[in-house]
């Protein structure tokens, strides 16, 4: 017998074991292509550390992914930490992806100002963002 047609028997004698294992115990065989969704809020933070001052914008992001697809789920909650810095608060916090869904950017706006050290400040926005995929995993941060 040559080896493709063993192989062949080989695979339909464990498939065959595994239904009826499947069946013996009283429960279906679940497909291999079959995916459950998944919930979980991530808490996302960044800490922006420029000597004694620094700034810490984080998120509670609800998510679920089922294997192909990512979305929010619910209601975002942003804030932050600041020493040494002013800001008018979150300018924005939310989540955005493509026509695919086969990932979720989530991120938030901090636009912060120096406090006057000698008269001089200075102003920018942060800008946090990450990057989860269909199978829950963060997989990039980004930022100004």
């Amino acid at each position: 017998m040559n080896l493709s047609k063993r192989i062949s028997r080989l695979l339909a004698a464990a498939a065959l074991t595994a239904g009826l294992g499947a069946g013996a115990i009283g429960t279906a065989a679940v497909p291999a292509f079959a995916s459950t969704t998944t919930c979980k809020t991530f808490t996302l933070e960044h800490v922006y550390w420029t000597g004694p001052i620094f700034a810490q914008p984080w998120e509670y992001v609800p998510v679920c992914w089922n294997g192909s697809t990512v979305w929010q789920n619910g209601h975002i909650t942003a804030g932050y930490s600041l020493v040494g810095y002013t800001t008018t608060g979150v300018s924005w916090a939310g989540t955005y992806n493509d026509a695919s869904h086969e990932w979720l950017g989530m991120g938030m706006n901090l636009p912060i100002t120096t406090l006057g050290i000698k008269g001089f400040t200075a102003s920018t926005l942060l800008t946090p963002r990450w990057y989860v995929n269909a199978h829950g995993v963060i997989y990039a941060f980004g930022s100004s």
